[in-house]
């Protein structure tokens, strides 16, 4: 394990399988309901948030939109999982604002590379803001 942590969210027997995966390398926090979720980040930063759309995708839609308007959830990394062949809801998750999407049934490797790029890239990229601001501040 590392010191960086994921929020999952979401009903569907893939997150049971998504949160063995993510585990293997990373911590983790397992919510099922996006009330849940709003409770943990206002107490907490996870580096990264995994969000299953399903059962409901239009309802997971709007929680992807809920998290982004959220202040406290706004700049965290979103990461939505998808059913295999759901190319429109893809399209919209990006569109709204997750950095990538991952398919059902998940690949452990595929996965867990997206995650650590992800979070690696947001990384770097706060650093780079941070040493910005402190260069010009």
């Amino acid at each position: 394990m590392n010191d960086k942590h994921i929020l999952i969210l979401g009903e569907s027997p893939a997150v049971a399988v998504a949160k063995d995966i993510v585990e293997t390398v990373f911590d983790s926090t397992f919510v099922m309901r996006p009330e849940e979720a709003l409770l943990f980040l206002a107490k907490n930063r996870p580096d990264l948030i995994l969000l299953d759309l399903q059962p409901h995708k239009t309802d997971g839609i709007s929680v992807l939109k809920q998290l982004k308007e959220d202040r406290k959830s706004a700049d965290i990394p979103i990461v939505c999982m998808l059913d295999e062949t759901d190319a429109a809801h893809e399209v919209l998750c990006i569109r709204e604002g997750a950095h990538d999407c991952v398919r059902k049934p998940l690949v452990a490797e595929v996965m867990l590379q997206r995650l650590r790029h992800i979070v690696e890239l947001d990384l770097l990229q706060k650093n780079l803001e941070n040493e910005v601001e402190r260069q010009t501040g």
